[in-house]
């Protein structure tokens, strides 16, 4: 009896906690990630699309239906098509299964092993729903490096930013990713009356594209303030751009300008001479090297230089000096040791030298400062170890160059490699358009070779197409070449070619024709008549912001604004005038436009005529030179009639106002007519 009510209450005690059990969960498959199965790799160097394959194992004795599986978590991917599920169907007990997934790595996904969630959704055989999650670990290797967008080289127009005189700043900027940057918007901050501002200029440029290893060139119209003084400004650039997955990036950089201001002391002081290396790797040590001198023609004191390197690099050498004195003329050199830190990212580093000065004999604390930008790309680690040819600099003799005209290129291809050297160099030139060609040779020359940190400077005559757009052109360098063993490829099977793209504006020169210039020699003083003359734009580009005005006489429309001229185009100019005295009146018609690069042109058209006195209703002066006072009755201020019995006086009266009538019908209608030309040229 005893043993009965034991077994009872074992029962008892037993069946409570099957009732804390569902009886779903009895009938629930087990559905997880085959940890069997070995760690899937996943690499860049199969493209940007890659596929996912996730082991499935049913480790249970119920069939599982409608498995569906998806991810979530921290991913290095995202989905190829709309989001990241993929449905397997059925898995029998003790059966396994496979889920592929279509994926694209992001550019900007780190080389590690990832722990990825994976969320598995499914029903019994009898249509319960289950869900459960795993874990999965994936290796990524990723050699693409996200766009990476920076200023390797700016200056300004003219060497010092002079008040009352036009500048401009024009700025280098590389792509040093391997993945193109869109939408590129550089916006300029800083301008202020004290120091720079901008000249008929917007202060945000665009690019629809840098392309990964190229570089592009913004330029903006600036001008020294009202109030500049002389000084070292700064003005900072912010670059923003998206990559081709729409990922955005943002980086500023500070460029330094010297404005020589209203309060010019004497003193001129200068950097020059200035060597580094433009391209740095990890825990390299290097020099930076420099002269400064004293240009002016006073002496300075207390002259303090230095570099102002990044905080990701170390001096290895004092960086800084001080100058007790340093008299007019006089230089100095300059050099220090710097080293990279280790685990640097591939971009661009900013970096200066500042020179401080005082003037000897000034009491006042305040002094002198000028600063030389020097622009640090980190590359590839391993470029030093294989021959790499680049265009190290490049210059065609301006700012742009005109179509139709030849000009020389001045090509300075450098090898980047420490060790190696290179040889059997064939370089290439191709054009946007082909809209350059060269003179007198082909598109292609040799190189015997180029020893490893050598430049080598060539220089070719090329021509631009004399019908060629106003616009900023790509032409293309393609350097193929051997290394020093005469191998022609790699250890990859890579062959040895590189290609760069330089940026060479064209301009159209502009060509102003003018009519006959229509103007009577002899009018009367106070009476009014008309200046006129047609003009013509014979040249083959658009003439913008062009403006007529007369000068030397009177006139209430002296001024004609044209606008934008298009080529081919005509338009006349007429303006009512007046003179105010007697005599040989000197005046001139002046037309002033701007070119496609905002040059200013002005072409004057001088003019004279005689200005005799005029019919007066001065009753002190009779008409007729006799003065005193005269009756309105004195026969002598009649004038005959005609043969009908009018005046001679009244039929001139009439005769003028028909005159004058007619001229402004005429002048209306042929502004009418230009107005509707215009109007179509719009709907066009």
């Amino acid at each position: 009896m005893k043993r009965v009510l034991a077994l009872l209450l074992a029962v008892l005690l037993v069946v409570p906690t099957m009732g804390a059990l569902s009886f779903a969960d009895l009938y629930q498959p087990v559905i997880g990630v085959d940890s069997e199965q070995p760690i899937q790799k996943i690499s860049s160097k199969d493209g940007d699309k890659v596929s996912l394959s996730i082991p499935i194992v049913n480790t249970s004795a119920l069939v599982a239906n409608s498995v569906k599986v998806t991810l979530s978590g921290d991913l290095p991917f995202r989905s190829y098509s709309t989001d990241l599920t993929e449905y397997v169907g059925v898995i029998g007990a003790y059966d396994s299964a496979t889920a592929n997934l279509d994926l694209i790595l992001k550019p900007d996904a780190q080389s590690k092993y990832y722990e990825i969630d994976v969320q598995f959704d499914y029903r019994n055989t009898n249509g319960q729903d289950f869900t459960s999650t795993d874990k999965m670990i994936v290796q990524v290797e990723n050699d693409e490096v996200a766009p990476t967008l920076g200023v390797v080289s700016y200056r300004s127009v003219n060497d010092t930013i002079v008040p009352g005189v036009e500048d401009g700043i024009v700025m280098h900027i590389q792509n040093a990713g391997t993945i193109n940057a869109k939408d590129v918007k550089v916006t300029l901050s800083g301008f202020s009356n004290e120091g720079l501002v901008l000249d008929r200029d917007v202060d945000t440029k665009t690019s629809n594209t840098i392309i990964a290893g190229q570089t592009d060139i913004f330029s903006f119209r600036i001008k020294a303030g009202v109030d500049a003084v002389g000084k070292t400004v700064p003005i900072t650039a912010k670059i923003e751009y998206i990559d081709d997955y729409g990922n955005p990036y943002s980086k500023e950089s500070v460029m330094y300008f010297e404005v020589e201001g209203i309060d010019i002391s004497g003193a001129d002081v200068a950097v020059t001479n200035l060597s580094y290396p433009k391209k740095l790797k990890e825990n390299q040590d290097f020099k930076v090297a420099f002269t400064v001198k004293n240009n002016g023609t006073i002496d300075l004191k207390d002259v303090e230089i230095s570099v102002d390197y990044p905080q990701d690099f170390v001096a290895t050498e004092p960086s800084k000096k001080v100058i007790k004195e340093l008299k007019a003329g006089e230089s100095i050199d300059f050099k220090t040791a710097l080293r990279t830190k280790s685990e640097l990212s591939t971009q661009n580093y900013d970096g200066w030298v500042t020179v401080n000065y005082h003037v000897k004999g000034d009491k006042s604390e305040d002094g002198g400062k000028i600063q030389e930008y020097m622009g640090f790309f980190i590359t590839d680690q391993t470029a030093g170890s294989k021959p790499k040819l680049i265009i190290d600099n490049y210059d065609y003799g301006g700012e742009y160059v005109y179509a139709g005209e030849p000009y020389q290129l001045n090509l300075h291809i450098k090898n980047t490699s420490t060790s190696e050297s290179t040889r059997n160099i064939k370089v290439t030139l191709t054009s946007e358009d082909s809209v350059f060609t060269p003179v007198d040779s082909s598109s292609s020359f040799f190189i015997n070779n180029i020893g490893p940190g050598e430049v080598y400077d060539h220089t070719i005559d090329l021509k631009t197409k004399i019908d060629a757009a106003v616009k900023i052109y790509s032409l293309t360098v393609k350097m193929e070449y051997e290394d020093g063993q005469g191998n022609a490829y790699d250890e990859n099977k890579n062959p040895y070619a590189e290609e760069e793209n330089l940026s060479i504006a064209v301009a159209q020169p502009v060509r102003l024709e003018t009519g006959d210039l229509v103007i009577p020699s002899d009018v009367s003083v106070g009476e009014p008549f008309y200046i006129e003359q047609e003009f013509y734009n014979m040249g083959k580009s658009t003439m913008y912001n062009m403006m007529v005005k007369a000068e030397g006489v009177e006139s209430n429309e002296s001024n004609y604004f044209v606008g934008n001229f298009e080529a081919g185009s005509s338009d006349y100019y007429s303006a009512q005038c007046y003179a105010s005295e007697e005599g040989t009146v000197e005046g001139k018609l002046i037309f002033s436009f701007e070119d496609a690069l905002g040059n200013v042109t002005t072409k004057e058209q001088p003019f004279s005529f005689t200005a005799t006195a005029g019919m007066t209703s001065d009753f002190s002066n009779d008409g007729f030179g006799n003065g005193g006072d005269v009756a309105f009755d004195d026969p002598n201020m009649m004038m005959e009639p005609d043969e009908q019995g009018l005046p001679v006086k009244t039929i001139l009266i009439v005769l003028a106002v028909i005159v004058i009538i007619l001229v402004i019908v005429f002048m209306m209608r042929r502004r009418k007519k230009k107005r509707l030309k215009e109007l179509e040229d719009l709907d066009e």
